[in-house]
């Protein structure tokens, strides 16, 4: 609820698709998002909330240590990644397939960090292949505008907009289909990016038409 509280941040959401987001029933979803700003995760659980989706959010171990912030993903029993520790990485993807069949969502930054360009960054394997194993759902999401509400290079956070779209639900075609499924997410949030901002009024903004997210 820190977006809704914030004077300073307005978002607003776009379900792009026949059936965007997670389906109902049987196995969770796993929803993909672009990684910008320290605020993604803030304006990605607002997006989701809004619409009446949970999900468990996937994060690096040390912000555990931000007073707050950090104690709210303890809370909330979300995933926490141990960087160069390998069995607490397995055990934390074990987790998560528990959390997936037991029909819980779980929330991925497969970019694994944040862009310091803004251009999409290579994905990590790791939850493509997951959704693949168990043939469940792949949700592709984008946000646009969070590099603004608070920037990589420090702690000073801005006024900003931010546009949330999501998706149709993709799923693996085989087991072994991570690859590909990684490709077709990737694929389609970058359509949406230029989806939410061509439909936002009919025009886009010159600082967002160069945004190097669409450009490259």
């Amino acid at each position: 609820f820190s977006v809704a509280l914030n004077p300073f941040w307005s978002s607003e959401v776009w379900l792009l698709g026949e059936k965007p987001g997670p389906p109902s029933g049987g196995k969770g979803s796993v929803i993909f998002m672009n990684h910008r700003s320290s605020a993604d995760p803030w304006f990605s659980a607002w997006a989701l909330t809004r619409h009446c989706w949970e999900g468990k959010f996937v994060y690096k171990s040390s912000l555990k240590k931000v007073p707050l912030f950090g104690w709210l993903f303890i809370l909330a029993g979300d995933l926490a990644v141990e960087r160069g520790d390998k069995t607490k990485i397995v055990a934390m993807l074990d987790q998560a397939r528990d959390e997936l069949n037991a029909g819980y969502n779980v929330v991925v930054f497969p970019e694994g960090t944040r862009s310091p360009s803004g251009i999409m960054q290579d994905f990590k394997p790791g939850f493509f292949g997951i959704c693949a194993e168990l043939g469940c759902p792949a949700i592709p999401a984008v946000m646009v505008g969070t590099e603004r509400a608070w920037p990589l290079s420090g702690m000073k956070m801005a006024c900003a907009h931010v546009r949330v779209a999501i998706g149709d639900a993709i799923y693996a075609s085989a087991p072994d289909a991570a690859a590909e499924l990684s490709k077709q997410v990737e694929e389609r949030m970058l359509d949406m990016a230029h989806e939410l901002l061509e439909a936002s009024d009919g025009a886009v903004p010159s600082s967002e038409a160069d945004d190097p997210y669409l450009t490259g």
